[in-house]
């Protein structure tokens, strides 16, 4: 599966009016919807907004519409049961603004099967929504994969609660990729069993030292991690919701002043801290959400690395550590790991990923020299303090490496643990 949303195109369709597109749907929309029934529908009951299709399926809030000759009515089941059950978690329960005319009119879904992506979520304008209202598009080629046309509807239906919150006519250049990042956070919301969306963890943990906007290699889709970290340890219920709530009436302000007035959190801090508390396992869902790429670090050798704006470049210590960074170019840096105590050079247990990331400018580049340490411990006539590192060194080198006492550090924010999980390592060495 490769999780594509057309809904950044769709942004980018919207905000320039003149510019040629391949998939029309972008701006166009099929015949026979965008038209108000001649009898208003009742005070509690709701409409169509236009003319269904030969295929179609109502569900309380949904019309789920497919051309004939496509046999989608087990996939329109499933689909709208997904998209009620956000419903359900994302309006009825967590108080997210319903997306425009849908109090009175069924919210048009289409399931397709020439759409170049997994789904999309645009709006379309009529005379009675001249700000336009949403319409969402699932491929149905996916409702063969149950558990990722679930997720995915769910995500498609967070763009159409993403649009009844931002004005995308900001113009912001960063824009889209907070929408992505958030959708698939909301897939978790609603089914926190899922891992459909996990595969996508490594498009940022792969390439964190990209900018924190980036939209290379899906990166924006793996930035979901962040939303998690925010929402559980990191500030606390809700806190992604804060941030779309901030951003309804500030079209012109970026993501980051966004998160960072709605988080009360200096954008270097929230980034920083968000890299250590990932980089070592301290909060998820279970055992599914691989390590980052890391250094693997070794004695006595100096790492030149580099990270662009909010990027993190992540380093794993599998014996103890005293390590020192020393900034080579740029506007700042914050290291980042749990336990972390002093100025450097720091102590750094064995077991530790250490984050290093730019919280200054938008490049910053810097050398991590680091040294092996010992330290003395009472003898107390069993091995039962050796603890092996885990990790790719552990493997491969065989030794044992002895941890200290428990980590000082734990999230305290929102005033419960996370339990630490063990993650895959991957072993594989960062990627610039």
């Amino acid at each position: 599966m490769d999780l594509h949303c057309l809904t950044p195109d769709a942004i980018d369709a919207l905000m320039e009016p003149h510019r040629v597109v391949i998939e029309q749907r972008l701006r166009t929309a099929p015949p026979g919807i965008g038209v108000a029934p001649l009898l208003a529908p009742p005070p509690d009951a709701r409409s169509i907004y236009g003319t269904p299709y030969e295929n179609h399926l109502e569900t309380g809030h949904f019309t789920l519409n497919w051309a004939g000759g496509l046999d989608y009515a087990d996939g329109a089941e499933r689909a709208g049961a997904a998209l009620e059950a956000g419903w359900d978690v994302l309006v009825t329960t967590a108080g997210w603004t319903p997306p425009v005319g849908s109090d009175r009119y069924y919210i048009w879904v289409f399931l397709v099967d020439d759409l170049g992506g997994t789904g999309l979520t645009t709006e379309y304008f009529t005379d009675e929504f001249p700000d336009g209202y949403p319409v969402i598009y699932l491929n149905g080629y996916w409702a063969r994969d149950a558990p990722f046309w679930s997720s995915l509807a769910v995500h498609e239906l967070h763009h159409a609660l993403q649009f009844a919150r931002r004005d995308w006519a900001g113009g912001v250049d960063d824009e889209a990729w907070y929408w992505e990042a958030s959708a698939n956070w909301a897939s978790v919301l609603v089914e926190p069993d899922s891992v459909a969306f996990d595969y996508t963890v490594p498009w940022y943990g792969d390439q964190a030292a990209l900018p924190y906007g980036s939209m290379a290699g899906s990166h924006q889709y793996g930035m979901f991690v962040l939303n998690g970290w925010l929402d559980t340890v990191g500030v606390g219920p809700a806190t992604m919701q804060a941030v779309w709530a901030a951003a309804s009436s500030r079209p012109e302000d970026d993501w980051k002043s966004l998160l960072v007035d709605a988080t009360g959190l200096e954008a270097g801090a929230l980034w920083s801290g968000f890299a250590a508390a990932f980089g070592n396992d301290t909060y998820s869902r279970g055992e599914w959400w691989p390590d980052p790429t890391s250094q693997i670090v070794a004695s006595d050798v100096e790492y030149t690395d580099s990270a662009a704006e909010l990027g993190t470049v992540y380093y794993w210590v599998a014996q103890n550590m005293e390590i020192d960074v020393r900034m080579q170019s740029g506007q700042g840096i914050t290291v980042t790991f749990p336990g972390m105590t002093g100025d450097a050079p720091w102590f750094v247990p064995a077991g530790t990923t250490v984050a290093v990331t730019t919280t200054e400018g938008t490049h910053a580049n810097w050398v991590l020299e680091a040294h092996a340490v010992g330290f003395e411990e009472e003898d107390s006539g069993s091995d039962s303090g050796a603890v092996e590192a885990e990790g790719p060194e552990a493997r491969v080198c065989g030794c044992a490496a002895v941890l200290p006492g428990a980590w000082a550090w734990v999230p305290v924010a929102t005033g419960f643990w996370a339990q630490a999980r063990r993650r895959r390592h991957t072993g594989r060495p960062h990627a610039q």
